[in-house]
């Protein structure tokens, strides 16, 4: 967990690879959803999810477990973008959810809206690169450029902004963030489960993130 633009798909991608596991990334699954329904009575619900609002927790919940079983996850599997309130932790914990680990990614609002407004993202493969360069209270961030300016490195396609990536949009989301998804640190850090990093250094604290997840899960090196 983490605020948005926090570096959660980043990280998330790479523990599941060292970790040798598969990711569930609720907001792509959401995201893929909203691009291929042609039922009417969606859009209003995706319309609002691009203008930085929460989907209805059912809904949330009904498209998570539809990816879960559909997932080879028998060996675990790292959840990216749920719970994001409380109402969804309890449904979670109703549903005997089980899980080993929360890691909650830390980072200065100033620094998150200058990393979602540089985020480009491939439109063919789904590749992530940013051209925001941040230097900022102790954080060092420098920018993960393509070679050649607006094109993929890995296949060539074109990269754009997310459409949810505007002032507007991560203003918005920030807020929401703060009034629903924030109080889930004291919820999880009451199950003794929660494990709070701050990466300074970007991707390059990624050694030091991987080898205190590890250490928590108990993962001999």
């Amino acid at each position: 967990m983490g605020a948005p633009g926090s570096g959660k798909g980043t990280f998330g991608s790479m523990l599941a690879k060292d970790l040798k596991i598969p990711t569930v990334t609720l907001g792509d699954e959401i995201r893929k959803i909203s691009s291929e329904n042609s039922n009417p009575f969606y859009q209003p619900i995706f319309d609002a999810m691009h203008k930085g609002a929460l989907i209805n927790d059912g809904i949330v919940w009904a498209i998570l477990t539809k990816k879960v079983n559909s997932s080879n996850i028998s060996e675990g599997f790292l959840l990216d973008g749920y719970p994001r309130k409380i109402e969804q932790a309890l449904i979670m914990e109703l549903c005997n959810f089980k899980y080993d680990l929360v890691i909650n990614l830390k980072q200065h609002e100033e620094v998150i809206i200058a990393k979602m407004l540089g985020r480009r993202v491939c439109t063919s493969c789904g590749a992530n690169f940013n051209i925001a360069d941040i230097k900022f209270e102790g954080y060092s961030l420098p920018p993960r450029k393509p070679l050649k300016r607006g094109i993929c490195d890995s296949c060539g396609g074109k990269l754009e902004s997310r459409k949810d990536d505007t002032k507007k949009t991560i203003s918005k989301r920030l807020f929401e963030y703060k009034v629903h998804t924030l109080p889930l640190e004291d919820y999880f850090a009451k199950t003794g489960k929660l494990y709070e990093f701050t990466a300074y250094a970007g991707v390059s604290d990624y050694p030091k993130l991987l080898e205190g997840v590890k250490e928590r899960l108990e993962i001999k090196v």
